[in-house]
């Protein structure tokens, strides 16, 4: 998540391509806060 932080601190837009297997209820948590342009 430090890479994704960065990222947004610094203006990109971030677009998520995952079918969510790996998503932790921390991880969700994090996006609802700070959510990417689009998951897909």
């Amino acid at each position: 998540m430090e890479i994704y932080s960065y990222a947004k601190e610094k203006g990109f837009v971030i677009t998520i391509f995952t079918n969510g297997l790996l998503f932790t209820k921390k991880i969700m948590e994090y996006l609802a806060k700070s959510p990417p342009l689009s998951i897909g």
